[in-house]
């Protein structure tokens, strides 16, 4: 189940869509960035958290 979860949240972060715009504004805030390779590290923490959020998100549905 979390891998699957996982897997989805890394999906979701590639598309046009609310949880990529998420991505984005959370990428700066909780990974480093990092000058030598000019990309950002700790990008599994942001994909974690969205990872939450549809967990939380499919959780609430469920019990609607």
């Amino acid at each position: 189940m979390k891998q699957t979860l996982f897997l989805m949240a890394a999906r979701a972060t590639t598309l046009d869509c609310e949880w990529a715009r998420i991505y984005q504004r959370l990428l700066p805030r909780l990974a480093t960035y990092d000058e030598r390779t000019k990309d950002y590290r700790g990008k599994l923490r942001v994909i974690g958290r969205i990872a939450g959020q549809m967990a939380s998100m499919i959780f609430a549905l469920l019990k609607c």
